[in-house]
């Protein structure tokens, strides 16, 4: 049997709900969860001491009085604009490392318990380049050790990698995951482990092929895996749309087969973690909490008996 955790990315509160207070009452009083992974849209590095001391203390008080655990932070919709680890120029990859040192101790003054995300894109000229890509996936995986010795001084339990659907962006396939995570993990000084999306399947280029199903990522890359990100999603795109039926009965994601997947491949507990997106750009911010709601509620009804309360 598989303890399941079920909480919620915080991106689709954005700018609707920027507030710790607003956020952590939502999660509780609204969703009646009880697991936040942080969203870091917005996080900047460059905060005022005492406006980012603030935030800390407003983000633990929130956190303590509404009894919602941080699983995690980890980065949001906007950073797919930048290039992390994986960007040409070394300066640019070092101010990237800075960057999540940052927040890596971030999450851990607010009491998370693991930080990560997407790690970066390669140059469509630089990926296109079989010697090329290896090195900067070296250099990636160097600069995540790094990382990984400041997340564990922090008293962070461990680090997450999430893999992508787009060529440019490793880890974009299985093999890929395996190899660059059991790397990282023959050196890194805690665990670093997979965020698996069931949207970043490689859609549009292996159509028709094994990799288009989130279940045979999750069969093959179970034993790495510590959460998943859950959203209604075709074979075009990641979506993220809400589990409504509207969305339902034309996306891929059966949450029979998700849990199958999980449990053929021994996982003892997996985090569940909705994750839909509302551009916060658009007026629909009554429907947003809506949406959040519809698919808390979809995915409590298929995991009735299996769900357990975070722990603190």
């Amino acid at each position: 049997m598989v303890d399941y955790t079920l909480g919620i990315n915080s991106y689709f509160m954005a700018t609707r709900w920027p507030r710790p207070e607003e956020k952590f009452a939502l999660v509780r009083e609204k969703l009646d969860l009880d697991c936040l992974q942080y969203s870091l849209d917005g996080f900047e590095t460059g905060w005022p001491t005492d406006y980012r001391n603030r935030l800390v203390k407003e983000i633990q008080n929130a956190s303590a009085r509404y009894q919602v655990n941080i699983h995690s932070v980890f980065t949001g919709c906007g950073h797919h604009d930048n290039s992390f680890f994986y960007h040409p120029d070394k300066s640019w990859r070092e101010y990237a490392l800075a960057w999540f040192k940052a927040a890596v101790r971030f999450a851990s003054k607010i009491g998370a318990k693991g930080a990560g995300g997407f790690t970066g894109a390669l140059s469509a000229t630089e990926a296109s380049q079989p010697t090329v890509r290896r090195k900067r996936i070296k250099e990636a995986i160097d600069l995540l050790t790094v990382l990984s010795e400041d997340a564990a001084s922090c008293g962070l339990e461990f680090l997450l990698i999430e893999p992508m659907s787009v060529v440019r962006e490793p880890p974009s396939t299985v093999e890929e995951t395996l190899e660059i995570v059991e790397k990282i993990n023959q050196k890194a000084a805690l665990p670093v482990r997979l965020c698996l999306d069931v949207g970043h399947h490689r859609t549009t280029s292996l159509k028709g092929k094994k990799e288009c199903d989130p279940a045979y990522w999750l069969r093959q890359c179970g034993r790495w895996v510590e959460a998943i990100h859950l959203h209604q999603t075709d074979l075009q795109a990641s979506r993220h749309w809400p589990f409504t039926r509207e969305y339902n009965s034309v996306g891929i994601v059966q949450p029979e087969k998700i849990i199958r997947a999980i449990e053929e491949a021994g996982a003892v507990q997996m985090t569940l973690l909705i994750e839909i997106f509302v551009p916060a750009f658009e007026p629909r911010d009554n429907q947003a909490l809506e949406e959040a709601l519809a698919s808390v509620n979809f995915w409590k009804k298929v995991l009735p008996h299996k769900i357990i309360r975070d722990k603190p």
